[in-house]
């Protein structure tokens, strides 16, 4: 077993340099190697698959990864196959598979976490949201005793949420799940891991085991239905981190723990897609508690909670919160990564964007542009990012617009429209946006001619992306034009009756 053992450490090295298509050799040949050893219904393989799974979501490949985790999570595919992933008979699945009965807790926690990402990103919000609390709740049901996530006062006895754990040995927590949750690129030592899943092949404990994850019993009494109503899921995710006693444990668990902080930030982030913002508010704050207890207060993955935190708040025009919440950001992100970092810059610009909506339209200009003299200068150097670049113009176009400084703000998009031009393509349908916000400015501007051809330019544009012409980017674009074209109109006009009145005057 050492050397598959040695071909995953190979794999992990080679996504840790980006190199995905060697690191996808590499798990292959260890998934294979292990399987013909082990048999099929070995614990390891799963843990693989969810390796596997993770470098195709990195090459942009998320429907092949989603077979690869389903064929971890429930150790087969569904019969539906690529319907199921795009949607389709979603309804009429009745049905669901069982788990995956060979596989540890940890690597199937890990396999629902990573599919409710992919749901996610394709915008099936409640699909990702299940899956999120499959993979928190599977998480605390398969925990120790002595390692409780949630207080008690969150159950209605001592009895509900006390969990089975008889004898078993356990790893390391430097599992799988770690490898997905942090991407651990190096090999812990650890104590062997002894399966509670029969095999076809018993073997001796070997250096692959360190990457399975706690060994435990199953105790299947969930705690889904009873948290999962409107009026208890709030104080559920509120529930988590807050026992003084078990703290050290879980902090001693740090791993498992991330695990369990991760799955809790996904699902704040989908409530606040959806606008539960009380649900996500809650589960944002439970993942800041425990990103805090196990990383510290400076971490820069509290950081990132806390800009979340901060970007829900701004959602909820609760504004002097969210300014306070970026502040902290700041203050941990510029001492970690320097002023010029682009995730500075982004805290940044979020500090202006709510002093533009409490009103403070000075102050928002103001920031706007200092962030934009830092990243000039590191254009200097060679080092700026355009788009990023593109964004504080943008932004800084809407501030001066705002403000009813009309021509600063053209001056913005202009330079805004002109960055993104050079790092997108010319017909890229992104710049449709910011080409109808200078035509705008323009005509306000009372610039119509240059405004008449902005226009038209965008049209072309969305034309060149085939957009139909319902959609509400081509009619707003449409509206403004026709808006436009009938001042052009009016102002011809006007202007043919002063010629004729000066003509008179002539003649006289």
């Amino acid at each position: 077993m050492e050397y598959s053992a040695n071909i995953v450490n190979m794999g992990l090295r080679h996504e840790a340099r980006n190199e995905y298509m060697k690191a996808l050799k590499m798990y292959s040949v260890a998934f294979r190697a292990r399987k013909n050893m082990l048999g099929p219904k070995h614990p390891s393989l799963p843990i693989i698959l969810n390796l596997l799974g993770s470098i195709q979501v990195k090459r942009k490949e998320p429907e092949e990864a989603m077979q690869i985790f389903e064929l971890a999570l429930y150790g087969k595919l569904r019969e539906n196959g690529m319907k199921a992933l795009s949607g389709e008979n979603h309804e009429n699945d009745s049905n669901p598979l069982p788990l995956n009965k060979y596989a540890l807790p940890g690597t199937l926690a890990v396999s629902m976490k990573e599919i409710g990402e992919i749901y996610e990103e394709w915008g099936r919000l409640e699909e990702a949201l299940d899956m999120y609390h499959d993979s928190l709740d599977y998480i605390v049901q398969h925990a120790k005793k002595d390692v409780h996530f949630v207080s008690k006062c969150a159950f209605k006895n001592d009895d509900e949420c006390s969990i089975s754990s008889e004898g078993t040995a356990s790893t390391s927590p430097e599992s799988l799940l770690d490898v997905c949750v942090v991407n651990a690129t190096s090999s812990p030592s650890s104590p062997p891991c002894i399966s509670r899943f029969p095999s076809e092949q018993q073997s001796p404990p070997e250096e692959m085991e360190i990457y399975l994850q706690e060994s435990i019993e199953y105790d299947l009494d969930s705690i889904t239905d009873r948290h999962r109503s409107i009026s208890n899921l709030a104080s559920y995710y509120d529930s988590f981190f807050r026992d003084p006693e078990t703290q050290p444990i879980l902090v001693d668990k740090k791993k498992v723990s991330l695990h369990v902080t991760t799955a809790l930030h996904n699902i704040a982030n989908v409530h606040r897609k959806q606008k539960d913002y009380v649900l996500s508010k809650a589960s944002y704050n439970a993942a800041l508690r425990g990103m805090k207890l196990i990383q510290g207060e400076q971490h820069p993955s509290v950081a990132a909670i806390l800009g979340n935190l901060g970007n829900l708040l701004n959602d909820m025009k609760d504004y002097d919160q969210a300014f306070a919440t970026y502040q902290t950001v700041l203050k941990i992100e510029s001492v970690r990564l320097g002023f010029s970092h682009s995730d500075v810059m982004i805290t940044m610009l979020n500090i202006a964007l709510i002093e533009l909506c409490r009103g403070n339209h000075q102050e928002s200009i103001k920031l706007y542009k200092e962030v934009i003299k830092i990243q000039r200068r590191m254009h200097e150097k060679g080092e700026d990012n355009a788009n990023l670049l593109a964004v504080s113009y943008s932004c800084l176009g809407d501030a001066q617009e705002k403000h009813g400084d009309i021509s600063s703000a053209i001056e913005s998009y202009q330079e805004a429209l002109t960055l993104r031009t050079t790092s997108l393509a010319q017909f890229h349908p992104d710049l449709g946006k910011l080409i109808h916000k200078l035509g705008r400015m323009c005509t306000l501007n009372g610039e119509l001619d240059r405004a008449d051809k902005v226009f038209t330019r965008a049209l072309r544009l969305y034309k060149h992306n085939r957009l139909e012409p319902s959609d509400a980017r081509v009619i707003d674009v449409q509206r403004d034009r026709a808006d436009n074209r009938v001042k052009i109109a009016l102002a011809a006009r006007a202007q043919e009756e002063i010629n004729k009145q000066r003509k008179c005057l002539c003649e006289m």
